[in-house]
């Protein structure tokens, strides 16, 4: 039964998990300056910048000129200068297409490779940063907290966690001081907790694949129709409005049952037959047996439809 193979779901992704500090090697910050950097970012990305301020993030994505997905990314601005994480397996080809119009613009646009990403999470989490970090978590829950050459990225859902950029040298000294049973190189748990938000993880082999709204980046507020032209913005509304968009994303949850996964498709029982629904864009496992996957399936399935890994008995669950 269905039922009694995810039984014990809402234990292994439970919510009281303990202090844990990833050093997420996996991730690049991208610094983006000077005079003309709103205007060409806001004439790249599909969101309205505009709409940074000092205290928030956004989700954005930039496409090529046929409305295809290079990078899905957060966004902030400190100053006047703008930052978005990505991929590291894919930063070198999304900055590449980012610099191909920005000849007659003056800014600059480089990786920082001075920058270290840090995930915290867990009891206690904000107790730590305050005594660690000097960080002020103030009464107005800002999604974004600077502090002098540290920035500090506040998510909710689906666990309370922080996102650290810091200088690798501020870190590599504050992390003689702590407790190294509390820190690891596993991002897979960081990675489930994205994939868990609905945050799209592209790398290099999807990179270029779906459109945004295949990603549900509508859904998460990382497309602009309003703010005027940007690459790829024709195809983007066209799909929009001609409401032709028939994938959408989805966070699985299944069990390893013994067998290697060698496919990347995901098949849907209708009426007794299996059929193929979608592809898989990442997996993560979480224990031993357990894994999360990250799908581009039909979209409006329903949550109790039986689905299984292409021409295998590993069923899969959505959540």
């Amino acid at each position: 039964m269905v039922l009694d193979i995810f039984s014990d779901l809402n234990t292994i992704l439970k919510k009281d998990v303990p202090l844990k500090l990833f050093i997420l090697n996996e991730l690049k910050i991208i610094k983006v300056c000077g005079i003309d950097s709103f205007n060409y970012l806001q004439s790249q990305f599909t969101v309205d910048i505009k709409l940074l301020n000092k205290n928030n993030y956004l989700i954005s994505s930039h496409c090529n000129n046929k409305g295809k997905i290079l990078s899905v990314f957060y966004i902030f601005k400190h100053l006047k200068d703008f930052y978005y994480i990505q991929p590291s397996n894919i930063a070198n080809k999304q900055i590449f297409e980012l610099k191909k119009y920005s000849i007659f613009s003056r800014l600059n646009i480089e990786q920082n490779s001075e920058l270290v990403l840090i995930s915290v999470l867990g009891f206690k989490a904000v107790s730590f940063l305050e005594e660690n970090f000097e960080i002020k978590f103030n009464k107005f829950n800002n999604l974004l907290i600077c502090n002098k050459d540290i920035f500090i990225l506040c998510f909710k859902y689906p666990i309370k966690h922080f996102l650290i950029i810091m200088h690798i040298r501020d870190f590599n000294n504050r992390i003689k001081k702590l407790n190294k049973n509390i820190i690891s190189y596993d991002n897979s748990y960081f990675l489930s907790l994205l994939i868990r938000a609905n945050f799209p993880i592209i790398n290099d082999k999807i990179i270029g694949k779906f459109f945004p709204q295949n990603l549900n980046l509508a859904a998460n507020h990382g497309l602009s129709f309003d703010k005027g032209c940007y690459i790829g913005q024709e195809m983007i509304s066209k799909i929009n409005f001609s409401k032709s968009n028939k994938k959408s994303l989805y966070c699985l949850f299944g069990k390893y049952n013994n067998l290697c996964i060698n496919s990347n498709l995901i098949e849907k029982q209708v009426f007794g037959n299996w059929y193929i629904t979608g592809k898989i864009l990442n997996i993560i496992t979480i224990s031993d047996i357990y894994f999360i996957i990250q799908g581009v399936l039909d979209k409006n399935l329903v949550n109790d439809i039986k689905l299984r890994i292409y021409k295998t008995n590993i069923l899969l669950k959505i959540i």
